[in-house]
Parts: structure tokens; sequence; C-alpha cells
């Protein structure tokens, strides 16, 4: 798995290609005192594991009855974004998919994607 780096308004994500995610203004600003996004209490980047298994800890202390992985994040932005009422290839877009049908799912699941649809 690759890096992930703060650059002071989008987090590049290095894998197998070039990948840059735009993060809210209200991120904090403690992520400029760092390169990485994601730091332990010793300012050291997580590993990959370390991080899934914070994500998976906070599963099992919310009770949830299923395994929580760190993809699941990535899952919850494509729906949260889609049920905003997000145009589909903006969401693609933003998710970094190359084929349209797999931002499609997160538009067929939105309860809300035929509200308003005839009010202008």
């Amino acid at each position: 798995m690759g890096e992930t780096f703060w650059t002071g308004g989008a987090v590049v994500g290095l894998r197998t290609e070039l990948r840059l995610f735009f993060l809210p203004p209200t991120w904090p600003s403690a992520c400029e005192a760092s390169p990485f996004v994601f730091t332990s209490e010793r300012g050291a980047p997580f590993t990959t594991a370390g991080f899934a298994k914070m994500v998976a800890r906070a599963g099992h202390e919310a009770k949830f009855k299923f395994g929580v992985h760190p993809h699941m994040l990535r899952h919850a932005c494509g729906y949260a974004l889609a049920n905003r009422g997000h145009d589909t290839r903006a969401l693609q877009a933003y998710l970094g998919h190359k084929n349209i049908q797999h931002t499609v799912r997160y538009i067929e699941l939105s309860p809300l994607r035929f509200k308003d649809f005839w009010r202008s």
C-alpha cells in the first residue's frame, strides 16, 4: 500500500497512480504539522496494519455485528455524497472510479435519489 501525504488543502495518495483528495475546510489544522494525514501519538505515520486495527477497534466498541475495515470509510463517503444529491459524474471523478458502474451503486441505493425530481 502506498503512503498518504497532507499538502495543505489536499491529500495526495500514492499507490499505483496519483490521486488527490480534497479535505473539508474544517479539517484540523494540526495536520499541517506533519506531512502525513494519520499519525500516532508520537507523530510517526500510521502503518496500514495499525490504521486497520484502529478502525476495527472502533467498530468493535460501537458494537457492530460485523467486522469493520478502513475501506468502509470510502464507501461511507460515497453514500453520503450520493445522498446529498451530487452528480454521478462528479462523484465518479471524486472517488477516482474509471468505470461509471462502480459509482452507480452509490446512487442506486440512495433513498433520496428521486426527491424533488419534478420540482424546479
